[in-house]
């Protein structure tokens, strides 16, 4: 109901806004389409960088935006088809002064997230942030069984998007497929690709 669908979002971890891009139209609506709705930019308000991370659930429009020196990670939602934000996430623990930790986000439903991240000992995995009744958060110390791992090997790769079918969330880490139940939290199933292969990236078809 709005100009931005059926279409191609793009972002980046260094600009700090969203822009659009419409195939049938051939239309490009350049980078601050954010800010004309919302009178300023999704990476801005004294943060710095741009956004790491977009999903799209329910008709809602989900960033992963970075912190400033001493502040937190957030996560911003806004309506999928007008872009008008709705509200912003913040949560303790996510421990990090820029993006380069937590790069991965898919939201499984309104209060819970799935959240990649990647440690300083090249350790990567899956953690749990949810939002309680009264809009404080907790973000889970451990990763999700079966998600944590070395970079890319047992882990998931930095690049490595996750992709929500009904209730499961898919998720490659090294060179298998992880299925994870996201009403439990808990490993579904594994699927080996190739041991000398790497999952990278998922798309739901």
């Amino acid at each position: 109901n709005g100009p931005y669908k059926d279409g191609i979002f793009f972002y980046g971890t260094s600009y700090e806004d969203l822009a659009f891009f419409n195939p049938e139209s051939e239309v490009f609506y350049p980078g601050n389409i954010f800010e004309e709705v919302n009178g300023y930019k999704v990476g801005t308000e004294g943060l710095s960088g741009g956004i790491n991370d977009l999903y799209i659930d329910n008709n809602k429009l989900y960033l992963l935006t970075p912190s400033d020196d001493d502040g937190e990670a957030r996560i911003l939602v806004c309506d999928a088809q007008t872009l008008k934000e709705q509200k912003k996430i913040y949560a303790e623990g996510f421990d990090m002064k820029s993006l380069g930790y937590i790069y991965n986000l898919l939201p499984v439903d309104e209060n819970k997230f799935y959240i990649g991240y990647n440690s300083t000992s090249n350790i990567s995995g899956v953690r749990i942030l949810t939002v309680n009744e009264d809009g404080s958060t907790d973000f889970s110390t451990e990763g999700i069984g079966g998600t944590v791992g070395a970079l890319g090997v047992d882990g998931p790769s930095i690049f490595t998007r996750m992709v929500k079918t009904g209730q499961y969330i898919w998720i490659g880490c090294g060179s298998k497929i992880r299925i994870i139940d996201g009403k439990t939290d808990q490993l579904h199933k594994t699927i080996e690709i190739h041991a000398e292969r790497q999952v990278v990236d998922i798309v739901k078809g």
